[in-house]
């Protein structure tokens, strides 16, 4: 059969394709790494701090954060954040509030995170508040100065053979976290599956904070996760659920007491009940 002009060049294109697709799942296997239909390496799946049990997730981190290189201009404000934060016990996590980049993938509450991966987004989702990163794969339609600030910031990514190379900006200010930074912090990352003596996965991510405000020189570091285990899944994390409780138990005692909390209304000093 004879295929039009038009046809036969798709189909020709089609075919190279599919040969490097196959070139790809054939490289990658010939390194014992898992991969996607499309060729890149499949971090999919349910992981956990890489570390014997019994072990003290929060150890390592206060040591990754030690002795950090801080601007002369930033670090009294830093110091000033902290001595408040240890008398009140008080931080963004008491009130419920996401950690954010790069806490969230550093810590997370010592909780597990989950990945899906597809094409177009690696999703990354934490246990801990819910909280969900979006990692979007390079071509894409995005621009970051068009996206709004956030903790979590706004996340590009592409591939360099099996590694996913990820960049984040568009932060906001943080004090709180073992690694606070300003608006203007950059971070990037390098994602890859490696094999322990044992045969066993894990995966590595190797980062680099850039932040000319907080610190007089990129902050470089490296974080390792192992699978959770077989069959198991991240569970929810209803931080507000206890706190809501407490105040719907307030709102009815009220109510049957003929004392009502009315909305927008306000007491004799103006404040809201």
């Amino acid at each position: 059969m004879t295929l039009p002009t038009r046809n036969r060049a798709q189909h020709k294109s089609c075919r190279s394709c599919l040969l490097f697709i196959t070139a790809c799942l054939s490289a990658a296997t010939a390194f014992g790494q898992p991969v996607t239909a499309m060729g890149t390496t499949d971090f999919s799946g349910v992981w956990t701090w890489n570390m014997k049990a019994g072990d003290n997730p929060v150890q390592p981190l206060n040591e990754a954060a030690a002795n950090l290189p801080y601007s002369p201009e930033m670090k009294p404000r830093i110091e000033e954040y902290r001595a408040m934060a240890k008398l009140s016990l008080e931080n963004p996590g008491s009130m419920c509030v996401q950690f954010g980049m790069p806490e969230a993938m550093l810590f997370s509450g010592g909780y597990p995170m989950e990945i899906i991966q597809r094409a177009e987004q690696v999703t990354m989702i934490f246990e801990a508040y819910s909280e969900v990163r979006r990692i979007f794969m390079e071509p894409h339609a995005y621009k970051a100065a068009d996206e709004w600030p956030s903790l979590i910031g706004f996340s590009s990514g592409h591939w360099e053979g099996s590694t996913l190379v990820v960049h984040t900006s568009r932060l906001k200010e943080q004090l709180s976290g073992h690694f606070p930074h300003s608006e203007d912090a950059q971070i990037d990352e390098r994602y890859q599956l490696l094999t322990q003596k044992d045969g066993s996965k894990i995966l590595v991510n190797d980062w680099t904070l850039s932040d000319r405000a907080f610190y007089s020189q990129p902050v470089k570091r490296h974080r390792e996760w192992k699978p959770l285990g077989k069959d198991r899944h991240l569970v929810e994390y209803a931080c507000m659920e206890d706190q809501w409780t407490e105040r719907e138990s307030t709102l009815l005692e009220r109510y049957r007491s003929g004392d009502p909390v009315i909305a927008n209304k306000k007491d004799e000093k103006g404040k809201a009940p």
